[in-house]
Protein backbone atom coordinates (compact mmCIF):
# COMPACT_ATOMS: atom_id res chain seq x y z
CA UNK A 1 0.00 0.00 0.00
CA UNK A 2 1.02 3.74 -1.23
CA UNK A 3 0.01 6.25 0.99
CA UNK A 4 -0.02 9.97 0.26
CA UNK A 5 1.91 12.27 2.46
CA UNK A 6 -1.78 13.89 4.01
CA UNK A 7 -3.08 10.22 4.66
CA UNK A 8 -0.44 9.16 7.23
CA UNK A 9 -1.38 10.52 9.86
CA UNK A 10 -4.52 9.15 10.40
CA UNK A 11 -3.04 5.61 8.83
CA UNK A 12 -1.08 5.71 11.86
CA UNK A 13 -3.76 6.51 14.27
CA UNK A 14 -6.05 3.83 13.44
CA UNK A 15 -4.41 1.31 10.79
CA UNK A 16 -6.67 -1.16 8.77
CA UNK A 17 -7.55 -4.33 10.51
CA UNK A 18 -6.23 -6.13 7.94
CA UNK A 19 -2.98 -4.58 8.04
CA UNK A 20 0.32 -7.06 8.47
CA UNK A 21 3.29 -5.56 7.68
CA UNK A 22 4.29 -1.70 7.73
CA UNK A 23 8.09 -0.31 6.78
CA UNK A 24 8.91 2.88 8.40
CA UNK A 25 12.42 4.53 7.12
CA UNK A 26 13.71 8.05 6.70
CA UNK A 27 17.04 9.95 7.51
CA UNK A 28 15.39 11.06 10.88
CA UNK A 29 15.77 8.13 13.35
CA UNK A 30 13.86 9.76 16.21
CA UNK A 31 10.70 10.21 13.97
CA UNK A 32 11.30 6.54 12.42
CA UNK A 33 11.17 5.27 16.40
CA UNK A 34 8.40 7.18 17.24
CA UNK A 35 5.98 6.37 14.52
CA UNK A 36 6.95 2.83 15.01
CA UNK A 37 6.07 2.88 18.23
CA UNK A 38 2.87 4.37 17.59
CA UNK A 39 1.65 2.14 14.83
CA UNK A 40 2.63 -1.16 17.30
CA UNK A 41 0.67 0.32 20.10
CA UNK A 42 -2.71 0.21 18.03
CA UNK A 43 -2.18 -3.62 18.29
CA UNK A 44 -0.46 -4.30 21.75
CA UNK A 45 -0.05 -0.49 23.83
CA UNK A 46 2.29 -2.17 26.31
CA UNK A 47 5.41 -2.98 24.24
CA UNK A 48 7.16 -4.56 27.01
CA UNK A 49 4.47 -7.26 27.03
CA UNK A 50 7.25 -10.74 26.49
CA UNK A 51 4.36 -12.46 25.12
CA UNK A 52 2.79 -10.77 22.73
CA UNK A 53 5.83 -8.37 21.60
CA UNK A 54 8.92 -9.88 19.94
CA UNK A 55 12.19 -7.48 18.99
CA UNK A 56 14.63 -8.66 16.41
CA UNK A 57 17.12 -6.50 14.29
CA UNK A 58 18.50 -6.90 10.86
CA UNK A 59 21.46 -9.10 11.86
CA UNK A 60 19.37 -11.91 13.13
CA UNK A 61 17.18 -11.44 10.46
CA UNK A 62 19.96 -12.44 7.88
CA UNK A 63 21.30 -15.22 10.58
CA UNK A 64 18.17 -17.22 10.60
CA UNK A 65 15.36 -15.90 7.96
CA UNK A 66 12.27 -17.89 8.95
CA UNK A 67 12.54 -16.22 12.45
CA UNK A 68 10.26 -13.83 11.56
CA UNK A 69 7.58 -16.16 9.53
CA UNK A 70 7.98 -18.11 12.78
CA UNK A 71 6.89 -15.36 14.60
CA UNK A 72 4.39 -14.06 12.88
CA UNK A 73 2.62 -17.23 13.08
CA UNK A 74 3.34 -17.95 16.46
CA UNK A 75 -0.54 -17.58 18.91
CA UNK A 76 0.00 -14.81 21.81
CA UNK A 77 0.38 -16.40 25.13
CA UNK A 78 -3.38 -15.12 27.03
CA UNK A 79 -4.92 -13.83 23.40
CA UNK A 80 -4.23 -10.99 21.60
CA UNK A 81 -2.39 -10.03 18.42
CA UNK A 82 1.08 -10.13 18.38
CA UNK A 83 3.42 -7.48 17.59
CA UNK A 84 6.81 -8.27 15.66
CA UNK A 85 9.13 -5.54 15.85
CA UNK A 86 12.40 -5.20 13.18
CA UNK A 87 14.86 -2.90 13.95
CA UNK A 88 17.37 -1.81 11.62
CA UNK A 89 17.14 -3.39 8.37
CA UNK A 90 18.87 -3.05 5.26
CA UNK A 91 18.01 -2.12 1.48
CA UNK A 92 19.28 -5.87 0.82
CA UNK A 93 16.96 -7.68 3.46
CA UNK A 94 14.09 -7.51 1.46
CA UNK A 95 14.57 -10.72 0.06
CA UNK A 96 14.37 -12.36 3.83
CA UNK A 97 10.76 -11.21 4.37
CA UNK A 98 9.54 -10.65 0.52
CA UNK A 99 7.53 -14.41 1.84
CA UNK A 100 6.17 -13.16 5.02
CA UNK A 101 4.83 -9.58 3.37
CA UNK A 102 3.00 -10.89 0.40
CA UNK A 103 1.55 -14.18 2.29
CA UNK A 104 1.12 -13.37 5.85
CA UNK A 105 0.90 -16.69 7.97
CA UNK A 106 -1.15 -14.86 10.69
CA UNK A 107 -2.67 -12.19 12.18
CA UNK A 108 0.10 -10.42 13.85
CA UNK A 109 1.71 -6.67 12.93
CA UNK A 110 5.60 -6.84 11.67
CA UNK A 111 6.89 -3.03 12.30
CA UNK A 112 10.20 -2.68 10.32
CA UNK A 113 12.16 0.57 10.74
CA UNK A 114 14.80 1.46 8.48
CA UNK A 115 16.94 4.14 7.96
CA UNK A 116 17.63 6.15 4.46
CA UNK A 117 15.85 4.44 1.57
CA UNK A 118 15.43 5.24 -1.74
CA UNK A 119 11.61 5.13 -3.10
CA UNK A 120 12.52 2.53 -5.62
CA UNK A 121 14.48 0.34 -3.27
CA UNK A 122 12.87 -3.35 -3.36
CA UNK A 123 12.12 -3.32 0.32
CA UNK A 124 10.08 0.00 -0.53
CA UNK A 125 8.47 -1.30 -3.48
CA UNK A 126 7.68 -5.11 -1.46
CA UNK A 127 5.69 -2.76 1.19
CA UNK A 128 3.93 -0.64 -1.25
CA UNK A 129 3.04 -3.35 -3.61
CA UNK A 130 1.66 -6.43 -0.86
CA UNK A 131 -1.98 -5.59 -0.24
CA UNK A 132 -2.13 -6.41 3.86
CA UNK A 133 1.80 -3.85 4.22
CA UNK A 134 2.34 -0.26 3.94
CA UNK A 135 5.37 2.02 3.75
CA UNK A 136 5.96 5.06 5.05
CA UNK A 137 8.75 7.76 4.84
CA UNK A 138 9.78 9.86 7.73
CA UNK A 139 11.38 13.12 6.71
CA UNK A 140 13.33 15.60 8.85
CA UNK A 141 10.80 18.23 10.84
CA UNK A 142 11.25 21.83 9.15
CA UNK A 143 9.04 24.60 7.72
CA UNK A 144 5.30 24.19 9.14
CA UNK A 145 5.74 20.58 9.76
CA UNK A 146 8.36 21.97 13.11
CA UNK A 147 6.52 24.63 13.78
CA UNK A 148 3.69 22.86 14.51
CA UNK A 149 5.54 20.13 16.61
CA UNK A 150 6.66 22.79 18.70
CA UNK A 151 3.79 24.97 19.44
CA UNK A 152 1.99 21.67 19.97
CA UNK A 153 4.09 21.20 22.76
CA UNK A 154 4.51 24.65 24.21
CA UNK A 155 0.63 25.39 23.97
CA UNK A 156 0.75 22.07 26.18
CA UNK A 157 3.08 23.29 28.76
CA UNK A 158 1.06 26.45 29.14
CA UNK A 159 4.47 28.52 28.03
CA UNK A 160 5.69 30.83 25.66
CA UNK A 161 8.65 32.17 23.50
CA UNK A 162 9.42 35.59 22.61
CA UNK A 163 9.85 35.77 18.78
CA UNK A 164 13.64 36.29 18.82
CA UNK A 165 13.51 33.10 21.18
CA UNK A 166 11.08 31.19 18.81
CA UNK A 167 13.36 31.82 15.58
CA UNK A 168 16.24 31.12 17.60
CA UNK A 169 14.86 27.91 19.21
CA UNK A 170 13.24 26.36 15.68
CA UNK A 171 16.87 27.54 14.12
CA UNK A 172 18.31 24.72 16.94
CA UNK A 173 15.75 21.84 16.04
CA UNK A 174 14.43 19.31 13.04
CA UNK A 175 17.51 17.12 12.52
CA UNK A 176 15.89 14.67 14.89
CA UNK A 177 12.49 13.81 16.16
CA UNK A 178 13.47 12.59 19.00
CA UNK A 179 16.44 15.63 19.70
CA UNK A 180 13.83 17.85 19.32
CA UNK A 181 11.48 16.47 21.83
CA UNK A 182 14.42 16.46 24.44
CA UNK A 183 15.28 20.22 23.86
CA UNK A 184 11.52 21.43 24.11
CA UNK A 185 11.76 19.59 27.60
CA UNK A 186 14.45 21.36 28.56
CA UNK A 187 12.64 24.92 27.84
CA UNK A 188 9.41 23.63 29.72
CA UNK A 189 11.40 22.50 32.29
CA UNK A 190 13.36 26.02 32.59
CA UNK A 191 9.50 28.24 31.95
CA UNK A 192 7.26 28.08 34.58
CA UNK A 193 3.79 27.17 33.87
CA UNK A 194 2.26 30.59 31.83
CA UNK A 195 5.93 32.12 31.72
CA UNK A 196 7.36 33.58 28.33
CA UNK A 197 11.35 32.78 27.80
CA UNK A 198 13.14 35.35 26.29
CA UNK A 199 15.88 35.22 23.86
CA UNK A 200 18.41 34.98 26.49
CA UNK A 201 16.83 32.13 28.53
CA UNK A 202 16.21 30.02 25.01
CA UNK A 203 20.00 30.31 24.92
CA UNK A 204 20.55 29.64 28.78
CA UNK A 205 18.21 26.40 28.04
CA UNK A 206 18.99 24.73 24.86
CA UNK A 207 21.81 27.12 23.80
CA UNK A 208 24.94 23.78 23.57
CA UNK A 209 28.05 25.01 21.95
CA UNK A 210 27.14 21.39 19.76
CA UNK A 211 24.18 23.10 18.05
CA UNK A 212 25.69 26.59 18.03
CA UNK A 213 29.43 24.54 16.01
CA UNK A 214 26.59 22.80 13.67
CA UNK A 215 25.10 25.85 12.73
CA UNK A 216 28.66 27.42 12.50
CA UNK A 217 29.60 24.40 9.98
CA UNK A 218 26.49 24.36 7.98
CA UNK A 219 27.17 28.82 7.56
CA UNK A 220 30.57 28.26 6.44
CA UNK A 221 29.96 25.52 4.28
CA UNK A 222 27.10 27.31 2.55
CA UNK A 223 28.99 30.83 2.18
CA UNK A 224 31.99 29.04 0.21
CA UNK A 225 34.52 30.19 3.87
CA UNK A 226 37.07 27.13 3.56
CA UNK A 227 38.96 27.98 5.94
CA UNK A 228 36.53 28.30 9.05
CA UNK A 229 35.04 25.18 7.35
CA UNK A 230 38.81 23.37 8.57
CA UNK A 231 38.41 25.29 11.92
CA UNK A 232 34.85 24.30 12.86
CA UNK A 233 34.63 20.65 11.27
CA UNK A 234 37.71 19.70 13.29
CA UNK A 235 36.34 20.97 16.80
CA UNK A 236 32.78 19.28 16.10
CA UNK A 237 34.57 16.25 15.35
CA UNK A 238 36.79 16.13 18.41
CA UNK A 239 33.65 16.89 20.71
CA UNK A 240 32.10 13.86 18.92
CA UNK A 241 28.99 15.23 16.84
CA UNK A 242 27.55 12.72 15.05
CA UNK A 243 28.03 13.32 11.41
CA UNK A 244 24.91 12.12 10.23
CA UNK A 245 23.71 14.63 12.26
CA UNK A 246 26.00 17.66 10.77
CA UNK A 247 24.73 16.03 7.21
CA UNK A 248 21.06 16.42 7.95
CA UNK A 249 21.40 20.03 9.04
CA UNK A 250 23.04 21.08 6.08
CA UNK A 251 20.77 19.27 3.45
CA UNK A 252 17.72 21.56 5.35
CA UNK A 253 19.64 24.39 5.16
CA UNK A 254 20.55 23.97 1.90
CA UNK A 255 16.66 22.97 0.77
CA UNK A 256 15.51 25.86 2.24
CA UNK A 257 18.13 28.06 0.13
CA UNK A 258 16.64 26.25 -2.95
CA UNK A 259 12.98 27.24 -1.91
CA UNK A 260 14.02 30.85 -1.30
CA UNK A 261 15.84 30.94 -4.91
CA UNK A 262 12.73 29.63 -6.77
CA UNK A 263 9.65 31.70 -5.07
CA UNK A 264 12.61 35.05 -5.91
CA UNK A 265 12.22 34.21 -9.50
CA UNK A 266 8.56 35.48 -8.74
CA UNK A 267 8.37 37.65 -5.58
CA UNK A 268 12.08 38.63 -5.24
CA UNK A 269 14.61 37.40 -2.91
CA UNK A 270 13.81 40.21 0.01
CA UNK A 271 10.19 38.96 -0.12
CA UNK A 272 11.02 35.52 -0.69
CA UNK A 273 13.39 35.35 2.30
CA UNK A 274 11.02 37.00 4.76
CA UNK A 275 8.45 34.11 3.57
CA UNK A 276 10.75 31.76 5.22
CA UNK A 277 8.59 29.33 8.02
CA UNK A 278 10.23 29.34 10.47
CA UNK A 279 11.53 32.95 10.00
CA UNK A 280 15.72 32.98 9.66
CA UNK A 281 17.12 33.70 13.05
CA UNK A 282 17.95 37.81 13.34
CA UNK A 283 21.73 37.37 13.66
CA UNK A 284 22.03 35.02 10.70
CA UNK A 285 19.97 36.76 8.26
CA UNK A 286 23.05 38.86 6.50
CA UNK A 287 24.59 35.37 5.84
CA UNK A 288 21.57 33.68 4.34
CA UNK A 289 20.85 36.47 2.17
CA UNK A 290 24.47 36.73 0.68
CA UNK A 291 24.09 32.38 0.03
CA UNK A 292 20.61 33.48 -1.52
CA UNK A 293 22.43 35.76 -3.97
CA UNK A 294 24.98 33.17 -4.63
CA UNK A 295 23.59 30.22 -5.34
CA UNK A 296 21.13 29.00 -7.97
CA UNK A 297 18.69 26.70 -7.65
CA UNK A 298 20.58 24.02 -10.33
CA UNK A 299 23.26 24.21 -7.90
CA UNK A 300 21.68 24.17 -5.11
CA UNK A 301 19.79 20.84 -6.52
CA UNK A 302 23.59 19.76 -6.85
CA UNK A 303 24.89 20.21 -3.28
CA UNK A 304 21.73 18.60 -2.07
CA UNK A 305 21.90 15.74 -4.08
CA UNK A 306 25.42 15.43 -3.15
CA UNK A 307 25.03 15.68 0.15
CA UNK A 308 22.43 13.09 0.58
CA UNK A 309 24.82 10.50 -1.09
CA UNK A 310 27.27 11.44 1.73
CA UNK A 311 24.13 10.31 4.07
CA UNK A 312 23.05 7.14 2.89
CA UNK A 313 27.24 6.26 1.95
CA UNK A 314 27.25 7.39 5.93
CA UNK A 315 24.44 4.55 7.23
CA UNK A 316 25.91 1.92 4.71
CA UNK A 317 29.59 1.18 3.95
CA UNK A 318 32.49 0.78 6.51
CA UNK A 319 34.29 4.24 5.35
CA UNK A 320 35.39 6.52 8.05
CA UNK A 321 32.59 8.91 9.04
CA UNK A 322 34.81 11.68 9.32
CA UNK A 323 36.52 11.12 6.02
CA UNK A 324 33.46 10.80 3.59
CA UNK A 325 31.59 14.07 5.39
CA UNK A 326 34.78 16.15 5.39
CA UNK A 327 34.83 15.24 1.50
CA UNK A 328 31.48 16.49 1.01
CA UNK A 329 31.59 19.93 2.99
CA UNK A 330 34.71 20.77 0.80
CA UNK A 331 32.56 19.70 -2.57
CA UNK A 332 29.76 21.80 -1.32
CA UNK A 333 31.67 24.91 0.04
CA UNK A 334 33.75 24.78 -3.15
CA UNK A 335 30.66 25.08 -5.28
CA UNK A 336 29.73 27.78 -2.82
CA UNK A 337 32.72 30.06 -3.62
CA UNK A 338 31.77 30.57 -7.37
CA UNK A 339 29.29 32.87 -7.72
CA UNK A 340 26.30 31.79 -9.73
Amino acid sequence: MKLAARDIERFLDAPPDDLRACLIYGGDAGQVREQAKRIAKTVCPDLDDPFRVATLDGASLSADPARLADEAAAMAFGGGRRVIRLRNVSVDQSRHMADVVKNPPGDALIVVEAGVLRRDAAIVKLFEGAPQAAAIPCYADEGRALLSLLDKALKEANVRLSRDAHAYVVARLGADRGATRMEIEKLVLYAESGGEISIDEAVAAIGDAGASGVDDLVYAVASGDITALHRIFDRLMADGVAPIAIVRSMVMHMTKLRAVASKAETVGLESAIGSVRPPIFFKRKSAFEAQARKWSRPRLSLAIDRLIAVEIELKSTGVSDSLALWRACFDVARAGRARS
